[in-house]
């Protein structure tokens, strides 16, 4: 036995049993992900699920949920469309009601009871998710919605997830939720070989070697696009407030598409980038160890 009295054999190794389900996931997306030019066309589902705030001395209600996001999205497309909803997480546990404002003031805002926009109906929210990522599944690459959120984030968007299955007492319908990092590693390595097979193009794309998982990491970081017009929920545009989880995922779609569609030889369109006023001219300078900053 440890020091805390639990048996050596049973000591969970919860390090080691991350790593190998990041090993499977990266197996599983290996083989739904396109290795030819239709990666372009393969619909991705880019999904963030931000907490009212995180209880962490409780193993049941680790986090409770307050607002969900996602957008389907394409290289070649860009955003197709987006689903947003506020997340009524119930009552607050006894002793964490001072923890829940403090993170509200810190981050979202959003309030910690009487939100009347929050939704109650679990089932509904849902029902509306289970159709949004249902719908967009075309072909036998995509019978499989590929779902992604930030590798820091994904521990705390799953338990979300399976938080609003147990409340609505729902079977779960999305099997996994990939690393955003993995899919942008993996589509920055393949791209060069997809645009090899066209051997009359002068224009083949020679980049090096592939992005590490600390680069990515940085480009991910950024906060270049924090406020843009358009990249928020209206209630937190309104504020003027960052942390709102439309703007997590618009921003995944951002910056995937600022380094992957040139490579991937996608034109730039309104639905990959922001537009900017003729007038107002942006560079976006890329420096690893430091976020993406604007000139």
């Amino acid at each position: 036995m440890d020091c805390m009295g639990e048996l050596l054999s049973e000591r969970r190794d919860i390090a080691a049993e991350r790593e190998e389900r990041r090993r499977r996931q990266k197996e599983i997306l290996k083989d739904c992900l396109p290795k030819t030019k239709e990666v372009i066309l393969t619909k991705l589902y880019l999904f963030d699920i931000q907490p009212l705030c995180e209880l962490k001395d409780l193993e049941k209600e680790r986090w409770l949920p307050c607002e969900m996001a996602i957008v389907e999205y394409s290289f070649e497309h860009g955003i197709h469309r987006s689903l947003h909803k506020f997340i009524d997480p119930g009552p607050i546990p006894i002793g964490y009601r001072y923890e829940a404002q403090s993170q509200s003031d810190r981050t979202h805002n959003i309030p910690v009871d009487g939100f009347e926009l929050a939704v109650k109906d679990y089932r509904e929210i849902l029902s509306q998710l289970q159709t949004f990522v249902s719908s967009g599944s075309e072909g036998a690459s995509a019978s499989i919605p590929l779902l992604f959120a930030k590798r820091e984030n994904v521990e705390r968007v799953q338990f979300c997830l399976e938080w609003l299955y147990d409340k609505a007492g729902v079977p779960p319908f999305i099997e996994n939720i990939f690393e955003l990092e993995t899919l942008i590693m993996l589509v920055d390595l393949y791209s060069e070989s997809i645009n090899s097979r066209d051997s009359s193009d002068s224009s083949i794309v020679r980049h090096g070697p592939s992005l590490t998982l600390y680069q990515v990491t940085e480009l991910l970081n950024t906060s270049v696009y924090d406020y843009e017009i358009g990249t928020r929920c209206g209630w937190h545009e309104h504020r003027e407030i960052k942390f709102c989880s439309l703007a997590t995922v618009n921003i995944y779609s951002y910056v995937i598409s600022d380094h992957l569609c040139p490579k991937l030889k996608v034109s730039i369109t309104p639905r990959h980038l922001p537009e900017q006023p003729e007038s107002q001219l942006r560079f976006i300078i890329w420096v690893w160890g430091v976020a993406g900053a604007v000139v």
